[in-house]
């Protein structure tokens, strides 16, 4: 299922041909009722697909949630307060330097994620974030065209469920229910990072959270490209490479079969039943 979208997330990523293989991926998740999205990222697979009946949204980030929880129920109030923001080291370093934000509003908190990772370098900016500076703008979208959807964004979000639990948490939760679908983006630079969550590096790997997903009877779709970790997909699992116009080639494993839909889907056949770098 897919469904074309004008809005971007933004915590969207900025890398070459991201909108295109969220979308291509949006395309490929099997028929569900119950869509969970195992860690949060910029949503935007999320945002390439219809609504579900049911859909919840997990990060392990509290910070990460709290954003998502304050553009859906406030999303004047984070548009007004991101918009009076200036392109500022100082506002940077202080969002980098606040670290679980205790004791400041949850709309402020909200703030300080997006300066985080509005104001950010391109690439891997997430897991080290840096300052990008006034002379580095971003490439893909215009300027403060991630305020501007704000509200657009906070209607999709409207019925969507939040929780910040372990992901291996969240798949024990769902595994029972019918209709679920989970989607896990395993990548080093949004699985581990977590919006530059410094407390990422001690909690389980994607390895682990691989090897739960292999025991649920839920459909579950993995994106295992730049994974950082020497994993093997689990015996059975369909497997496929998808090539986008810009950008590295999307790796996916899933225990249903992936449709390949041309022209739309380029699925390279020798990736086929081996083993995903």
């Amino acid at each position: 299922m897919r469904a074309d979208t004008a809005v971007v997330s933004p915590l969207a990523e900025r890398t070459a041909g991201a909108q295109e293989a969220a979308a291509r991926i949006a395309g490929m998740l099997p028929d569900h009722t119950h869509y969970v999205q195992l860690q949060s990222g910029g949503l935007e697979v999320l945002l390439h697909k219809p609504p579900s009946q049911a859909e919840t949204i997990n990060d392990t980030g509290l910070d990460i949630v709290t954003f998502w929880r304050v553009l859906r129920d406030r999303p004047h109030d984070l548009a007004r307060v991101c918009a009076l923001t200036p392109l500022s080291r100082i506002e940077f370093d202080t969002a980098r330097g606040s670290g679980s934000y205790l004791g400041v509003s949850d709309l402020e908190a909200a703030r300080r994620v997006w300066v985080l990772l509005s104001q950010s370098a391109d690439g891997p900016a997430r897991l080290r974030p840096q300052w990008r500076g006034i002379r580095r703008r971003r490439q893909h979208t215009e300027p403060r065209a991630d305020i501007a959807t704000m509200e657009t964004l906070a209607q999709r979000l409207k019925e969507v469920t939040l929780e910040c639990q372990p992901a291996v948490n969240v798949v024990e939760a769902h595994s029972g229910r019918s209709g679920v679908c989970f989607y896990a983006d395993l990548r080093a630079n949004q699985f581990g990072a977590q919006g530059a969550d410094p407390g990422a590096a001690f909690r389980p790997g994607p390895d682990v959270l691989l090897s739960a997903l292999a025991k649920t009877k839920a459909a579950v779709v993995v994106r295992v490209d730049h994974t950082g970790v020497e994993m093997t997909a689990p015996p059975g699992w369909a497997q496929a490479a998808l090539t986008v116009q810009s950008g590295h080639p999307v790796r996916l494993w899933s225990n249903r079969p992936l449709p390949v839909q041309q022209p739309l889907f380029d699925v390279d056949p020798a990736a086929a039943g081996k083993e995903t770098p």
